[in-house]
C-alpha cells in the first residue's frame, strides 16, 4: 500500500461540474431519457435541501463508541450500502473552496455499480448511474437524521459537493486510489461509488487498509492503454501531496460528456473480476483481448450501444480553476 503523510496533504480546489451538466438546459442533461431526469431532480432538487436538519437538543451521550460505531455501519448496510468505513475528518478530504467544518469523523459508503463490468456505454448505464448517486446522497440523508435524533450535528456530503470522495474512501479503509482515479478493493473491484456523512459523533475511526490494489496498478497498463482520451498517465506524480497518477482532465474530459459518462477506464480494471459483477466482467475481458487497441474497443462499445457518439452536440465545460488536475 502506498504511504500518504497526511501531514504534507494540501487541500485542493474543486469544480462546480455537477451543477454545469445537471442545469435544466445543459446539453448533456437535455439528451438524458426523463427516468434519468427525474433521479436528477430527487437528489440534486429534493436530498441536497435536507443535507442538514436541526439537531435534538436532547443529547443522548455515548459510552461506547464501537457500539455506536457498529450500529451507524449496520444502519448503512440495511439502507444499502454494500460496504461502509469510518474515517477522521480530515482536511485532505475536502475541497479548498469550502470552509473547514467542526466535524470529528467522516462515515463513507459505496454501492457496486454494474454497468462497470459490462461492455455498455448509454441510456442503460446512464439510468443506474442516476439510480445509484441517488440512493447514496439518499443513505447520507437518512444516516444524518440519524445523528440529528442522538443530538448530533451533521452533513450528508453529496455527489459534487465538498468532499473528495476517493480520499475520504481511501481514509476509511474501504480501497485504494486506483491508477483510474477512483477507489479500488479486492473485495469490490473497481465498481464502487461513494457516499458520505460528516458528523460531530465520536464514531471509531477504521483508517487506511492495504487491499493490494497499488501493487497491481504499478505494473498494470490497461486503463491507461484503453482510455479513449489518452487521459491516464502511465507514471505517479506529486499531487498536492498525494502520490498518484494523472488524470489529465482536459483531456478526459470530452469523452466524458459525449460518452454518457463514459467510465471506460473503470470498464476495462481487472478488478471488475473481483466485484458481485463479475460474471458481466467475464464478456468484457473477451471483448478486451479481441479488441487489443481503445479505438477497436471504441468500435465495439459503438456497435452494442447503437449510438453514434460522434453525431452528438455536446460542448464542454471549460472551467479549470487554479490547481487542477491537468497539463500545463
Amino acid at each position: 500500500m502506498v504511504q500518504v503523510d497526511l501531514a504534507k496533504i494540501e487541500r485542493i480546489p474543486g469544480r462546480a461540474r455537477e451543477d454545469e451538466i445537471e442545469a435544466a438546459d445543459s446539453p448533456f442533461y437535455t439528451r438524458q431519457p426523463l427516468t434519468v431526469r427525474r433521479y436528477l431532480y430527487l437528489s440534486k432538487d429534493l436530498l441536497r435541501k435536507q443535507r442538514e436538519v436541526p439537531v435534538n437538543p436532547d443529547r443522548t451521550e455515548i459510552d461506547d463508541p464501537t457500539e455506536i460505531t457498529n450500529t451507524i455501519k449496520e444502519m448503512a448496510l440495511k439502507l444499502g450500502a454494500d460496504v461502509v468505513g469510518i474515517a477522521d475528518y480530515h482536511p485532505a478530504a475536502t475541497f479548498s473552496q469550502f470552509p473547514l467544518r467542526d466535524f470529528k469523523r467522516i462515515v463513507v459508503f459505496g454501492k457496486e455499480f454494474i454497468y462497470d463490468s459490462k461492455l455498455e456505454i448509454g441510456h442503460h448505464a446512464t439510468l443506474e448511474l442516476a439510480q445509484v448517486k441517488f440512493e447514496l446522497d439518499n443513505i447520507a440523508v437518512q444516516l444524518n437524521y440519524h445523528f440529528a435524533s442522538w443530538g448530533y450535528a451533521g452533513s450528508a456530503m453529496m455527489n459534487g459537493g465538498e468532499v473528495l470522495l476517493p480520499v475520504a474512501g481511501y481514509l476509511a479503509g474501504l480501497g485504494e486510489l486506483g491508477k483510474l482515479g477512483s477507489i479500488i478493493s479486492k473485495e469490490h473491484g473497481s465498481t464502487l461509488r461513494l457516499g458520505a456523512v460528516a458528523t460531530e459523533m465520536p464514531l471509531k475511526i477504521d483508517g487506511p487498509k492495504d487491499h493490494g490494489v497499488d501493487q497491481v496498478c504499478q505494473s498494470c497498463q490497461i486503463c491507461t492503454r484503453f482510455c479513449p482520451g489518452e487521459a491516464i498517465s502511465p507514471e505517479k506524480y506529486d499531487f498536492h501531496g498525494i502520490p498518484r497518477w494523472r488524470i489529465n482532465t482536459p483531456k478526459c474530459e470530452p469523452y466524458l460528456f459525449k460518452l454518457f459518462g463514459c467510465k471506460i477506464c473503470m470498464m476495462v480494471c481487472p478488478f471488475g473480476s473481483r466485484s458481485k459483477f463479475k460474471e458481466e466482467y467475464k464478456n468484457t475481458a473477451a471483448a478486451i483481448r479481441e479488441a487489443k487497441t481503445r479505438e477497436a474497443l471504441l468500435d465495439k462499445i459503438v456497435e452494442q450501444s447503437g449510438i453514434d457518439f460522434d453525431k452528438l452536440n455536446v460542448p464542454v465545460v471549460e472551467h479549470y480553476p487554479d490547481g487542477w488536475d491537468s497539463e500545463e
